[in-house]
């Protein structure tokens, strides 16, 4: 299979492999995801779970934004720094992201269990915390190419964690689903920590971040931008609708989601390799992925539109048949955004920030004016239809 995947796309076996390992755990993750969406509106009242993906939403989008565009910055600078030699100024990275993830991130918590009382009463954003962290040493993991490393870890953990919530069903309640996600979460990042091998040094991070702050600059303010994408949607549903109407619109947005997490599996592998080959190579993996993740966005919305229904179904309920209409809108969207968002990996991947903060920026600025705008007139459709409005 990694010989065909190479000689159909024309590219390096290892780039072959890690390509077909990355989506094998994404798959796996995946069901992981479908099974839990099951477990929760199985065994959890849709008011509470509602409150749930309120909660969670907003702890995730605190600790996005607390990563600072940690993704951004390894997948440039870890490759960047291994093609010129330069291990010690990998780990001050690894450390000057470290430092600044765990500042942003109090903060975070501090400012939410003050605001939400669902946060606190849930312990959602300490759980958060955790769960973010694995998450930037992942990262590390994709910038240094061990990308077994980065699909097994992450994909055991869901594994796990899903498990131990199966297991708990009958007594199941927001606060159990946040304690298991920390337990499991510190386990991940014992292990990612002994993987990667890369020290995670203050000592070394100051002279390191002096380089890259131009680019980390961009990249934070990018990263303030990807939360928007992925969970402002519910805060402005639960303001202009109902706890039932944000657990509808949540499942559909899981399954569109699947599909955008599955075009960025060609995304995780490609960073990389594209800024490695910047260096010492001559710019074809840019060219291949790009029009890959095109085609694929095409394919993967017209299955999600003809089977959207029975995936509902098997996802939840009959009784969340309603979320196809968020999902047939969210995955129009999908399609419709896939020449810009490959474009803006490519471009940070290049180390050109500031022309992906550009593409991202425009996009967020629009999309959150028009769902507020939008929701406050027509409710949930209106959020959905700002997704597409946005990606135009």
């Amino acid at each position: 299979m990694t010989d065909l995947l190479a000689r159909i796309f024309k590219i390096d076996k290892r780039i072959a492999r890690n390509t077909l390992v990355t989506y094998f755990g994404f798959g796996i993750q995946v069901l992981m995801a479908l099974f839990q969406v099951k477990i929760l509106t199985n065994w959890l009242s849709k008011a509470t779970l509602g409150a749930y993906f309120y909660a969670f939403g907003l702890s995730l989008f605190a600790m996005g934004i607390a990563m600072a565009g940690s993704q951004a910055v390894c997948t440039r600078f870890i490759p960047y720094f291994e093609a010129n030699g330069r291990r010690d100024d990998a780990e001050g990275l690894l450390g000057a992201l470290t430092a600044i993830y765990f500042i942003l991130g109090v903060l975070g918590i501090i400012l939410l269990e003050t605001f939400v009382p669902e946060v606190k009463r849930f312990g959602a954003a300490r759980a958060a915390l955790i769960l973010g962290y694995m998450q930037v040493l992942s990262f590390a993991l994709q910038g240094q190419r061990k990308m077994v490393a980065f699909a097994v870890i992450p994909t055991t953990f869901t594994v796990v964690h899903n498990l131990t919530l199966f297991l708990l069903r009958r007594s199941l309640e927001p606060q159990v689903i946040f304690v298991s996600m920390a337990l499991w979460a510190t386990l991940g990042i014992v292990v990612e920590m002994a993987v990667m091998g890369l020290n995670v040094s203050l000592r070394k991070s100051t002279s390191v971040f002096g380089e890259i702050f131009h680019f980390w600059m961009f990249s934070f303010a990018n990263g303030l931008l990807y939360p928007i994408l992925m969970y402002a949607d519910r805060a402005i549903m639960w303001r202009f609708t109902s706890p039932s109407e944000v657990a509808l619109f949540s499942v559909a947005k899981k399954a569109s989601e699947a599909i955008r997490r599955t075009l960025h599996v060609l995304s995780h592998v490609a960073a990389p390799e594209i800024s490695y080959d910047s260096v010492l190579g001559d710019g074809a993996v840019a060219k291949i992925y790009w029009k890959s993740y095109i085609l694929m966005s095409l394919l993967l919305a017209a299955l999600a539109i003809a089977f959207g229904k029975k995936i509902i179904v098997i996802l939840a309920t009959k009784a969340y048949l309603p979320s196809y209409k968020y999902l047939v809108l969210l995955v129009l969207a999908v399609v419709i955004s896939s020449p810009w968002e490959s474009a803006a990996i490519v471009e940070y991947s290049k180390g050109r920030m500031n022309r992906s903060f550009g593409l991202w920026a425009t996009w967020s600025a629009i999309y959150l004016l028009l769902a507020v705008v939008l929701a406050s007139k027509i409710g949930g459709i209106g959020v959905a239809l700002a997704y597409i409005s946005a990606s135009a």
